[in-house]
């Protein structure tokens, strides 16, 4: 169950036994929290009924925040370092047997390899993202003052009565 920052307007899930032909298929609600007591479930405020309701199946719409999220490259890795520790280190029941060290170096290295990969595709979007805006950026200059300073204005006055 993703948990999101608290607040954050969703779209709760009608289902079809529980709604009318016609109906619209979902609610407008705020997310309060996971549904500890259930499995993959959201606690939300249902603004129609002004109630909580357990609910199964939301849509975010988060304004504020950005929902977190993996790219490719992350998982890739993620997945990389879950093959490595399930080899070297495979549980009591598991049908495979534990990799030489050798063998675990060498899967080491190659996630090392793949990394290194990663950063620097990484690093280079980022350096292409940074000259891109150089080039769009244009110099901004405050516009000349309309009224002048006190001092100008003090300058000006007239001394004497008029």
């Amino acid at each position: 169950t993703p948990i999101g920052p608290p607040g954050t307007k969703v779209l709760v899930h009608n289902k079809p036994h529980k709604r009318e032909t016609w109906a619209p298929h979902a609610l407008d609600a705020w997310y309060i929290g996971p549904a500890l007591e259930t499995y993959r479930c959201y606690t939300v405020w249902i603004l129609e009924t002004r109630s909580e309701r357990i609910t199964d199946t939301i849509t975010w719409f988060p304004t504020k925040v950005k929902m977190p999220v993996a790219n490719t490259n992350e998982q890739i890795l993620a997945s990389l370092l879950d093959i490595t520790s399930a080899l070297t280190e495979p549980q009591s029941a598991s049908p495979v047997q534990p990799i030489s060290q050798t063998n675990a170096e060498q899967l080491r290295q190659f996630i090392k390899i793949v990394s290194n990969i990663i950063e620097e595709k990484q690093l280079n979007e980022k350096n292409q993202t940074q000259e891109a805006t150089k080039e769009t950026d244009l110099p901004v200059s405050a516009p000349p003052l309309r009224v002048g300073t006190e001092r100008e204005n003090k300058d000006n006055e007239p001394t004497g009565p008029a």
